[in-house]
């Protein structure tokens, strides 16, 4: 399956496995919308990190309990 140019949101994809998926998805080609609550400088390193490996990637913070 051809997944390059698809893209993925990832809840709490700035830390732990959500971080990991992120970059996993990011080598398949998927570009990555990352969500976080309150892991604004860890979500921006990811985001920069997966720029690094030539996807797309934006941060997005959104309080989703509400």
């Amino acid at each position: 399956m051809d997944l390059n140019g698809k893209v993925a949101v990832i809840t709490g994809a700035a830390v732990r496995i959500g971080r990991s998926m992120a970059i996993a998805l990011a080598e398949a080609g998927i570009d990555i919308c990352i969500h976080y609550r309150s892991s604004k400088q860890a979500a921006e390193q990811t985001c920069s990190e997966l720029k690094a490996l030539g996807r797309k990637s934006i941060a997005v913070s959104a309080d989703l309990s509400d």
